[in-house]
């Protein structure tokens, strides 16, 4: 069969952080990978999830007004730090963690909403 895609799985878990645009299945699948993300939210849902990722300490959230000023270079790397830094890589794993890998997609999303 032929994919025009790549799972989230099949990258994730090899990964130290995802960048990602904060959707709920992006979203959803660095949770479930226990990793921390830097979130590019444009519109619709994207936003709000991203706040919910900080508010849960598993993501730094790059605003729209950053997005467009400022050196890119230097903005991404603060969010490296930001993100690689022990507490928030511990607490994505232990989130990741409680993520039962049966219902995953349900469990992800009632974490994201308890933080409401």
């Amino acid at each position: 069969m032929s994919r025009s895609y790549l799972p989230h799985d099949a990258i994730l878990t090899h990964a130290d952080f995802a960048v990602h645009h904060a959707g709920i299945g992006s979203s959803a699948a660095a949770i479930r990978a226990g990793i921390p993300s830097i979130a590019i939210p444009f519109t619709h849902d994207q936003p709000d999830n991203a706040r919910r990722l900080r508010r849960l300490g598993v993501a730094s959230v790059l605003k729209p007004k950053d997005r467009v000023k400022g050196d890119p270079k230097a903005i991404f790397c603060g969010r490296f730090d930001e993100v690689l830094d022990r507490s928030a890589v511990q607490r994505a794993k232990e989130l990741g963690q409680h993520v039962d890998r049966e219902d995953w997609e349900r469990n992800v999303v009632r974490a994201i909403e308890s933080v409401a």
